[in-house]
């Protein structure tokens, strides 16, 4: 609870509701406050990817998503803050503001939405990675964006020093920098080759932790992941967007949300390619990401890697059987 700023626990036996002057806390409410009366049937998605609160997402829908390892999808991070900036930047230079103007308010609707969003991690961490490269290319502070990533990681610890008990947290910087030293080979690929790209790094690269943690994967990750991006990018977003604007498009949203969930419970189901165990050897972890490094390397190089590929299945399944007479010998 430490790692989320949860120190201490009270006990309400009344409570008084009363009107407060409007604050920024107090906008979080309202927005809260419109969606649910407004998109009574889509509700829950509407407060998930505009508010970055999936407490109305119900428990066996969480449980598909953590299954089929695209919980990530479902946590407003850098591409929804993207396509906040590409909407904000197209709408300024629509209206003619000045460029010197249109940094300036990108930001001041960029940090109201940081609050909208209650402080999310994955949303702090996206907005002020925005800021901090228009800054350092407006002034030539010659910051990379994975300098900017490092001082915000180090900030947040400094703030938060129990973030770094969190799962989410550290799997969130971790993807965010594995993808920014992968620029090279993401480049001037086409979209789909781009996307299927993305989804192998991050897939290889957390791997071996979520094994360690969670002792489970799910193979078919790789697949889940282009696919269900794609749907959840071109017709679930625009329609969660579309809906918050003119609330007449509940009812349309709330039957492809229908659909898509049906989809996941399906898809979460098919077990075949789950491998259960962890991996907890410093050795086998040790060589596991050196050959994950050489796969990176030979990727930038365009390369095959099926003989690196068969090394990571070799030691991904050595170190599961290791762990597994480890605890045999502990049992006898």
């Amino acid at each position: 609870l430490a790692s989320i700023n949860v120190y201490n626990s009270i006990q309400l036996h009344d409570c008084l509701k009363q009107r407060t002057n409007i604050s920024l806390i107090h906008l979080r409410n309202l927005v809260k406050e419109y969606i649910e009366k407004k998109t009574p049937k889509s509700k829950k998605y509407l407060l998930t990817f505009i508010l970055a609160d999936q407490s109305q997402v119900d428990r066996t829908v969480k449980d598909d998503i953590s299954m089929l390892g695209i919980s990530h999808m479902f946590a407003v991070s850098g591409y929804h803050v993207g396509l906040l900036v590409f909407g904000l930047k197209k709408l300024l230079q629509m209206l003619k503001v000045k460029a010197n103007s249109q940094d300036f308010i990108m930001f001041i609707i960029l940090l109201l939405y940081v609050v909208l969003a209650g402080y999310s991690a994955s949303v702090i961490r996206a907005v002020f990675l925005f800021i901090g490269l228009r800054l350092s290319r407006k002034y030539s502070l010659n910051f990379s964006a994975l300098d900017i990533l490092s001082i915000l990681f180090m900030v947040n610890l400094f703030v938060r020093p129990f973030a770094y008990f969190n799962t989410g947290f550290l799997l969130s910087y971790f993807i965010t920098f594995v993808l920014l030293l992968s620029q090279k080979m993401l480049f001037r690929r086409p979209f789909f080759e781009s996307l299927v790209m993305i989804s192998f790094i991050a897939f290889l690269a957390t791997m071996p932790i979520v094994l360690l943690l969670y002792h489970r994967i799910n193979l078919l990750t790789l697949v889940y992941n282009v696919i269900l991006t794609l749907g959840l990018s071109f017709v679930i977003l625009p329609l969660v967007y579309l809906t918050f604007l003119l609330p007449l498009f509940d009812s349309l949203l709330s039957f492809v949300i229908s659909a898509y969930e049906y989809v996941l419970s399906v898809l979460a189901h098919v077990d075949i390619f789950v491998i259960k165990g962890t991996v907890n050897t410093p050795t086998i972890l040790t060589f596991l990401y050196i050959t994950i490094y050489v796969i990176y390397l030979k990727l930038e190089q365009r390369k095959y890697i099926y003989k690196e590929l068969l090394i990571v299945v070799l030691l991904v399944f050595n170190g599961i059987n290791a762990n597994k007479l480890d605890i045999m010998k502990r049992v006898v």
